[in-house]
């Protein structure tokens, strides 16, 4: 192929395994010393795989990602041979694609605001609506906020676009407030690298003032993360937020590191108990038990409750039963646009009033769900982390 690296093509094998043992095969004996012009010399060959199947369309494509795994392998000396994973491939390919694509976002107008309500749990009239940014890129369409959101972390894009979907949010809640009638709050969530930048209380005190937006009806979400960083200066920040008049919101509850270690100092109003909780509701006792738990300590400490991922009928009736204040979730709403949302909230507000879901109309739904998930706990389980059977031919480039 050039001056040091070779192909070794291999056909008719029976499996994988003799790829492997192949690699090893060529490896030892590379690695066998030899005399040359009254001299020994020592040599390591560094060795990459790939495996041949659909994906492919060309040899020269089986050739280039050979030539990759080899390179992967000069990086990381544990192992001499290594197997191409195609899965690792794109994902390193698509991780560059969003770095690459990630600065100048906003202004090529690829982002926008999605917002969920957040709805009684009595009454079901929308109280709140959360703001979600959302990301379409224009070749790998919309990104999942599971990638974009950690992605804009690690790259320092989360300022920037905290602080525009902050002031997008509340530019949005003044027309939505003035067409309501009650009051309905906008919440917002805030990333530990927003908390922790000196200038982030002055841009939220700046949006409050520019937007004309009541500090009372602005919520923001901070995760349990905040606090594993720098604690003190977490809760500085949160003083100096509540000291503005914004409420201040606990996401994700349950599932982080610290929750009832800094729960009785937080300057926190609510409480938003973890989906993972709420999705086995209706037919976990344990789960029942912990949201009881969670309400019960919440409400003995002045805080009100929001449960997040609610997709039934059954949980909501649930949740009215435990005690949950608010929620939040697909059974009510999915994220929408603003426009959506517009007649979305006249709607329901209307409807709320009018129409709300019989309380036994919810119990027997609960009931039915239960009755649903009588199988065991395991049925489910899928073995992860298994490649599929890999067609034999393969090729190897080597480097000397």
């Amino acid at each position: 192929v050039s001056g040091d690296e070779f192909v070794i093509l291999c056909e008719d094998l029976d499996g994988p395994s003799e790829v492997d043992a192949l690699a090893l095969r060529s490896d030892t004996a590379l690695a066998q010393p030899f005399p040359l012009s009254g001299t020994t010399i020592n040599m390591t060959a560094s060795i990459g795989v790939s495996v041949t199947g659909p994906d492919y369309q060309a040899p020269e494509e089986l050739i280039h990602d050979a030539d990759l795994a080899m390179y992967r392998n000069k990086r990381h000396r544990d192992a001499s041979d290594g197997i191409l994973d195609l899965r690792e491939l794109h994902h390193a390919g698509y991780q560059a694609g969003l770095a690459r694509s990630l600065p100048g976002a906003l202004d090529r107008n690829e982002c926008h605001v999605e917002y969920q309500p957040i709805v009684d749990a009595g009454a079901e009239r929308v109280i709140g609506i959360e703001a979600l940014m959302r990301w379409t890129h224009p070749e790998r369409g919309p990104v999942s906020p599971d990638v974009l959101i950690p992605f804009a972390e690690r790259s320092g894009r989360i300022i920037e676009f905290g602080q525009w979907v902050l002031k997008q949010a509340c530019l949005d809640h003044q027309r939505w407030q003035s067409a309501s009638g009650p009051a309905i709050g906008v919440w917002v969530n805030v990333s530990a690298h927003q908390i922790m930048t000196s200038e982030f209380v002055e841009t939220v005190s700046t949006v409050l003032e520019s937007t004309s937006i009541d500090p009372g009806l602005l919520t923001l979400e901070v995760t349990e993360s905040v606090f594993v960083r720098d604690g003190q200066r977490a809760l500085v920040v949160l003083d100096r937020l509540k000291d503005l008049g914004v409420r201040l919101a606990l996401d994700d509850f349950g599932t982080g590191y610290s929750s009832l270690g800094y729960l009785n100092t937080l300057p926190i109003d609510t409480i938003k108990i973890d989906q993972s909780f709420i999705s086995t509701l209706t037919h976990d006792p344990a789960s029942q038990r912990i949201v009881t738990a969670i309400v019960a300590l919440a409400h003995s400490l002045g805080m009100t409750v929001v449960a997040e991922g609610v997709e039934t009928a059954g949980q909501h009736y649930e949740l009215t039963k435990l005690g949950a204040d608010s929620c939040q979730g697909f059974y009510f709403g999915r994220p929408m646009r603003a426009l959506d949302l517009d007649g979305f909230i006249q709607h329901h507000q209307h409807a709320a009033t009018s129409t709300m879901t019989p309380h036994a109309d919810l119990e027997f739904a609960a009931q039915m769900e239960r009755a649903s998930k009588l199988q065991p706990r395991d049925q489910n389980l899928t073995e992860r982390g298994s490649l599929p059977p890999h067609p034999v031919t393969s090729a190897k480039p080597l480097e000397l």
